[in-house]
């Protein structure tokens, strides 16, 4: 019994050091849950901060898979205007020849070439409306980042020379930076949810 507890509790541990080393938001829980026990209010809201950095991060990823999805769309419009280019030109030539039936069946394969370049089109532009939002959202998140870590480097500097008022107005501009931080992360997430819809 106790040499399966044993296996257990080092499984266990073994699991916790996997988690440290090879996740990094595992690492962001766990720095949480110590900071929480044993760190000062600054340290919190530093901490929350290099959260919300990592999910301006992965949000970054997520543009750039969508920039690299829009690319894409933009081949296939363009190889639609030419297909449908190349089947009216073919279909005029075979009317020039008396061949109505190829010169139907190349104005039909036209047509269709249309109709995905207007779909690939349509679909450009609402990845196009969406991305533009996550990135203006992106940027003001970044703003927020940047505005509470000057608070914070000022709070951290001048903690001993303040007043407790001082102090509590300073931390009140960094908390409501972090909460703005945290309602923009929100938000874009959102954005890139409605953008991964619209694949």
């Amino acid at each position: 019994m106790k040499k399966i507890i044993g296996y257990i509790a080092g499984g266990i541990a073994l699991l916790f050091v996997a988690g440290l080393i090879f996740s990094e938001e595992f690492r962001m829980e766990m720095k949480l849950i110590w900071i929480t026990v044993t760190g000062s209010t600054i340290d919190k809201l530093e901490l929350q901060l290099d959260q919300g950095e990592l999910a301006l991060s992965r949000y970054d990823q997520a543009v750039r898979l969508q920039q690299n999805k829009l690319a894409k769309l933009y081949g296939v419009i363009k190889d639609a205007e030419m297909g449908e280019k190349k089947n009216k030109e073919k279909a005029a030539d075979y009317r020039k020849e008396g061949k109505e039936d190829l010169a139907l069946r190349h104005e039909e394969a036209a047509k269709k070439c249309r109709e995905q370049a207007n779909l690939a089109g349509s679909k450009v532009e609402k990845m196009e409306e969406s991305l533009k939002k996550v990135k203006n959202l992106r940027e003001r998140a970044r703003a927020d980042v940047n505005i509470a870590r000057q608070n914070i480097a000022t709070l951290k500097t001048m903690e001993d020379a303040l007043d407790d008022s001082g102090i509590q107005e300073l931390l009140d501009k960094a908390e409501q930076n972090v909460t703005n931080l945290q309602s923009q992360c929100n938000q874009i997430e959102a954005e890139i949810e409605v953008l991964s819809l619209t694949d």
